[in-house]
């Protein structure tokens, strides 16, 4: 199922692209600093993301753009283009994200972002998407004291994961009978 090869395929980014070869909505999949990378264009904006699923490692660029919200083609994971954060499950981890320069009407990734720099900007992004009800960074969660997840599987573990990444610091317990399930 997955095509475990490491040889990179497509553009080299880092050397650019002519900006008319890539229409409003279009994925480019390609290659900057020995990694795959997925260049978009959602007018009037370019973004640059991993190119791979941090999932299962899905070629990106087969995904499907909605917004500026890029979703894996294999499992539906879903990832912003604006810093790579992983926003929907399966995927756990984020994708590396990276900048965008236009000179003279070539479009190129110019360097990698550190993992780091965009987090503040990315708690103001899923608060702003939050209900009313739930604060973030500095402020409590309201809501449930606790959550109970029942199953311990995947997807229970994608939603404890998820439940962390949107600031819930309550306790949470996963109930499953499997007794291979995790600890």
């Amino acid at each position: 199922m997955s095509d475990q090869s490491d040889e990179l395929t497509g553009p080299d980014l880092t050397k650019g692209i002519e900006i008319s070869s890539v229409g409003p909505g279009q994925l480019i999949g390609g290659h900057a600093f020995g990694e795959p990378v997925l260049l978009a264009h959602v007018e009037p904006n370019w973004f640059a993301v991993g190119g791979k699923c941090t999932h299962y490692g899905a070629p990106l660029a087969e995904g499907i753009l909605v917004s500026e919200t890029i979703r894996c083609p294999w499992h539906h994971a879903c990832f912003e283009l604006h810093n790579g954060a992983a926003s929907c499950a399966p995927a756990l981890n984020d994708l590396s994200s990276y900048d965008v320069v236009i000179e003279n009407n070539i479009v190129r990734v110019a360097r990698k972002r550190d993992p780091g720099q965009l987090k503040g900007e990315a708690h103001r992004i899923r608060a702003s998407r939050a209900p009313d009800h739930v604060l973030f960074e500095d402020n409590p969660v309201t809501g449930p004291k606790s959550v109970v997840i029942l199953g311990a599987g995947a997807a229970g573990n994608a939603c404890a994961e998820m439940l962390r990444r949107e600031a819930y610091r309550g306790p949470i317990t996963l109930v499953d009978p499997d007794p291979d399930r995790p600890e």
